[in-house]
C-alpha cells in the first residue's frame, strides 16, 4: 500500500490500498461519500472509472487518482477522486467446531458447502448439521454472530474469515 506523486502536479497523485470501510453508494451523486483504506488514507466523493464494471467492496485493493492533501497526519483525497483500478483479493476461510467450553471437537457437527478461500465482496453460504443429540448454540465469523436461515448461514467476505460453530 502506498502513496505516489506523479509529474503533473505535486498535488495530483495516486493512492493505493485495501478498503477497510466504505459508505453506501450515493445514487443522487453517483459516488461513494467516503472510503477508508487500511493505511489510514481517506477518500471522499469517490467515483469509479467507467472502464471498471465491478463494484468496490470492503477487502478490495484499489488504486485511486485525485488531488491529495495532508490533513493533520492523514492523507485525504477530496472530490474528483476516481477508482482507476480494482482488485478483488482472495482470503482464506477456516472453521472450527467447539463445545460449550470452547474446546475444539469436530465430531459434534458437520460444516458443509464452505469454500476454503473466496474473493472479497463475495457471499459465502454454508450449512451446519449437528451430530445426533446435539444442537447449534451459535455461529460466528471473525467474532460477529451469524443467524440461520433454514439451516444455512451466510456472510460477505471482507478479509480472512474464521468461523466458530458452538454446539451444545
Amino acid at each position: 500500500s502506498g502513496f505516489e506523486s506523479n509529474d503533473v502536479s505535486p498535488e495530483e497523485g495516486y493512492i493505493t490500498g485495501t478498503i477497510v470501510s466504505m459508505s453506501a453508494y450515493n445514487t443522487q451523486y453517483s459516488n461513494y461519500d467516503e472510503i477508508v483504506l487500511e493505511n489510514g488514507f481517506k477518500l471522499f466523493q469517490v467515483k469509479v472509472d467507467s472502464s471498471i464494471s465491478e463494484t468496490p467492496s470492503v477487502g478490495d485493493t484499489v488504486v485511486c487518482k485525485g488531488i491529495y492533501t495532508l490533513y493533520y497526519s492523514t492523507y485525504e483525497m477530496k472530490s474528483g477522486c476516481k477508482v482507476m483500478s480494482l482488485t478483488h483479493n482472495t482470503y482464506d476461510i477456516s472453521y472450527s467446531v467447539v463445545d460449550s467450553t470452547g474446546t475444539a471437537n469436530a465430531t459434534l457437527a458437520t460444516v458443509s458447502e464452505l469454500d476454503t478461500s473466496a474473493q472479497s465482496g463475495s457471499t459465502q453460504t454454508f450449512t451446519v448439521t449437528p451430530a445426533a443429540g446435539y444442537k447449534v448454540k451459535s455461529v460466528a465469523v471473525s467474532g460477529s454472530p451469524l443467524t440461520s436461515s433454514e439451516g444455512s448461514y451466510s456472510f460477505k467476505v471482507v478479509g480472512e474469515s474464521n468461523i466458530v460453530v458452538t454446539i451444545v
